[in-house]
């Protein structure tokens, strides 16, 4: 029985697929599944062609393929058949057409019925869509026929032959740099030629998965393309040609994944900063998906559990965890989710370099790694504060709830990192004297300064002891900045 979202299905099995979704995005499948299938059935009921192709349009770390694998599971629960391409992957074929018809293909073969008439009917679509790949295939040509196809790729001259294909499809077979080296009649018959073939082949796949007797799963096929962003230029122009121009097929619903702006600079790199790459673009997509801006909070949970940042490494303030400490910061200075992300791939970096046995001083490294992310690389360590002041002043930040409980007193992010930076330069004799303030936050500072005092002490020699530790942050996260 056909499964709707909301009836006759069980619930617990959508929240095991979703179970990790930290940026709310079941919302965004539940409405995208209802939005393309009731698409498809209006088209349907209106005598249109049914295909449709939808951008999916977020920029880096806002969960794209997170969302791509789990919509693809939803859809597959929900009895639909999805095929998977990841563009980034088959990014060295010369043409994207191979690849995405072998994806196709193992899909569909799952619910073709076993029987030997209706086996080759779907056969018979594969090499099809292989002879236009074979048009237009370079170099690596025969290798994705072998690598799709199997053995028998060797003899695909043969099979142009024996199967039962018009005599354009024979044709379209012929390599169009072949035909230009004949004659200028020759090219034109290979282009109508080739041109042909493409309408043979969306006609029998349509009509393929139009036949109940053939084609045992409901429609519409959803086709999901991740990473495309990260392809070369021209490899992800051929790949939005080819769903354009071939692919257009009654049942087929494409869903592109991408960061739309960077796929926009990739086409300028192609075709010059004066082409208008965002006209070029929309004309390949019926509809533009882009996400709700997560709340920050969520954004940076979903980070640090990407990036596998282990909390452990680091000493944290009371009453927070290291991902609400961190949100909390870049809430106090006001920073978006772009900033978010490059402050946290900094964090990330310098886990990745601290080769010390003292744990990691949160409330020191994050302004740190904030003043770095605004470009204020070249500031002396002292100024950082005022500089962080002008930071959240040039954002309009007015939050105070970066609050930190030391007991019975009350303090912020901010307070303790300027504590800190007037007495990492001294050494814990220096900073126990008569005048030191005995407040519950200054015994925070003092318990990590006793702790340096006694590591370095013991690994690195008494000369050493007034090594001012937030200089090595600092000196670490200039280097890190250095990294492009």
């Amino acid at each position: 029985m056909s499964k709707a979202i909301h009836e006759d299905f069980d619930n617990d099995m959508i929240e095991i697929i979703w179970e990790d979704d930290q940026l709310n995005r079941r919302q965004d499948a539940e409405f995208l599944q209802k939005f393309l299938i009731g698409r498809i059935k209006e088209r349907e009921n209106r005598g249109l062609h049914r295909s449709y192709v939808l951008n999916l349009d977020a920029g880096w770390g806002r969960g794209k393929t997170f969302f791509i694998l789990r919509l693809a599971k939803q859809l597959r629960y929900f009895g639909y058949v999805v095929v998977e391409v990841d563009a980034w992957k088959d990014d060295h074929a010369d043409d994207p057409m191979l690849p995405v018809i072998s994806a196709i293909d193992t899909e569909i073969s799952k619910f073709v019925q076993i029987e030997g008439e209706k086996t080759n009917r779907w056969e018979g679509v594969v090499r099809k869509g292989s002879y236009i790949a074979l048009s237009v295939a370079k170099g690596a040509g025969m290798h994705w026929l072998r690598k799709f196809i199997g053995e028998g790729a060797d003899e695909l001259k043969n099979l142009v032959t024996d199967i039962n294909l018009s005599e354009t499809a024979k044709a379209a077979a012929k390599p169009v740099e072949d035909a230009i080296e004949s004659s200028a009649n020759e090219f034109l018959q290979v282009f109508r030629s080739r041109r042909s073939v493409i309408e043979e082949f969306k006609s029998s796949f349509s009509l393929f998965m139009k036949d109940n007797d053939c084609f045992t799963a409901k429609l519409p096929l959803f086709i999901v393309i991740d990473e495309l962003d990260r392809c070369r230029p021209t490899f992800s122009i051929s790949m939005l040609e080819r769903i354009k121009h071939i692919f257009d097929v009654d049942g087929c619903v494409f869903i592109v994944s991408t960061n739309t702006d960077q796929l926009q600079k990739s086409i300028k790199a192609v075709y010059g900063d004066s082409f208008d790459s965002e006209s070029y673009l929309s004309r390949f997509f019926d509809r533009t998906y882009r996400f709700k801006e997560p709340i920050i909070e969520n954004f940076v949970k979903s980070l640090v559990t990407q990036y596998g940042v282990d909390a452990n490494r680091f000493r944290i303030p009371p009453g927070y965890t290291l991902d609400n400490y961190i949100s909390s910061g870049l809430v106090f200075y006001g920073l978006g989710l772009r900033d978010a992300a490059q402050c946290i791939d900094i964090i990330r970096s310098f886990v990745t370099i601290w080769d010390e046995d003292l744990k990691i001083e949160l409330s020191v490294l994050l302004p740190l790694a904030i003043s770095g992310q605004q470009g204020k690389l070249a500031t002396p360590l002292p100024k950082v504060p005022d500089i962080l002041t002008e930071i959240r002043n040039k954002n309009g930040s007015h939050t105070s709830e970066w609050t930190i409980n030391f007991y019975n007193e009350k303090s912020n992010g901010d307070s303790l990192f300027r504590s800190f930076l007037g007495f990492l330069g001294k050494a814990p004799s220096e900073s126990l004297n008569t005048n030191y303030a005995r407040t519950h936050q200054n015994e925070w500072i003092r318990e990590y300064l006793i702790n340096e005092h006694n590591y370095l002490v013991q690994r690195r020699g008494r000369q050493e002891v007034k090594v001012a530790r937030a200089w090595y942050y600092w000196d670490r996260i200039r280097n890190i900045g250095n990294v492009t």
